[in-house]
């Protein structure tokens, strides 16, 4: 019946679309779902495992409760349904939660945002588990309560880390941003679990949002602007704005960078060949210092700033001092 209604209401939505846009089927069922799924035309490949990692960052604080409340589901699954329809709640949960993660793993085409909507039901087994077990006034595990110290310490340190591996990701870290993400990781460790020791299962959310929010303000204040630097093709675009109407060849770019230039400058990005005509290139640093200075014949403009490492922009020399315009 869900099928049925969902054709119902999309169909129309559907016929209008390809109505209006006759490249309609072909761009979005035939590339952008069913090459996707069976290619890697979009040049993202994982491992099989990929979503794993992505899973357990995604229910970031609460990670160690939602697996144990599918854990907890799990034993409860060939119980009676209660007067209140608790049990099959959670089958229905547990199946929710698995499959958009199993469909996506054998995708070709890997990105994070493709299990989204399984988050949702992870987050609310992890909810019923909480609840019940305050209901219930159960006893908070020692193992439990320390995990969940462990992973949320582990987070923070990372994020310590994380804007000084963004900036020099080919250099040894620090002693001093080591022993300070150490120390950040020591002292949530030890605020988490003796929180959870002290007032147990009532005093997990005070525990767990305390060094989250703490870890989101450095994000937004520190991390943030070195996240644009390095991992956003917007400030490479507005170093090309000098150049809005030229068109660009791009080699050996990250994706990301690649397809954000795009995005940003609303135009192709095309792969560079030679003899195509006068273009603006972009050249991934090493490339450009092995190959591209004979191919182009080019002269280094201002550093790129996505990422500002790796990344170099070449203004090709053209005959008369044409304007590349």
């Amino acid at each position: 019946p869900g099928l049925l209604l969902f054709a119902a209401v999309a169909a129309p939505w559907y016929a209008l679309a390809q109505a209006r846009n006759p490249q309609f089927f072909n761009e979005f069922f035939l590339q952008h779902n069913v090459a996707r799924f069976t290619t890697n035309l979009y040049r993202h490949p994982h491992p099989f495992w990929y979503y794993l990692p992505v899973l357990l960052l995604g229910l970031f604080p609460w990670t160690v409760f939602a697996v144990a409340g599918w854990l907890n589901a799990i034993q409860h699954w060939r119980e009676p349904e209660d007067d209140i329809g608790c049990v099959p709640a959670r089958k229905f949960l547990l199946i929710w939660a698995l499959t958009p993660i199993i469909f996506f793993s054998f995708s070709q085409s890997k990105l994070p945002g493709y299990i989204l909507p399984a988050i949702p039901a992870w987050i609310l087994l992890a909810t019923i588990y909480l609840q019940d077990r305050i209901d219930h006034v159960a006893p908070l595990r020692m193992w439990l309560g320390t995990l969940h110290a462990l992973f949320v310490a582990t987070v923070c340190g990372a994020v310590i880390l994380a804007p000084r591996l963004m900036l020099h990701p080919r250099e040894a870290i620090p002693g001093n941003v080591v022993r300070t993400a150490a120390i950040v990781a020591a002292l949530v460790f030890i605020f988490v679990l003796v929180l959870l020791r002290v007032g147990g299962w009532e005093m997990a959310r005070l525990a767990t949002l305390v060094p989250t929010i703490l870890a989101l303000a450095f994000v937004i204040k520190v991390a943030a602007p070195i996240v644009d630097e390095t991992q956003s093709a917007r400030p490479l675009a507005d170093q090309l704005g000098a150049y809005p109407k030229a068109p660009i060849a791009v080699l050996g770019l990250h994706r990301g960078i690649e397809y954000g230039l795009g995005f940003y400058r609303s135009q192709q990005m095309e792969a560079y060949r030679p003899g195509a005509g006068r273009r603006l290139l972009i050249a991934f640093r090493q490339l450009w210092a092995d190959t591209t200075r004979d191919l182009v014949g080019g002269k280094i403009g201002p550093r790129a700033g996505a990422p500002a490492p790796h990344c170099t922009f070449l203004v090709p020399k053209l005959a008369g001092g044409a304007d590349p315009h």
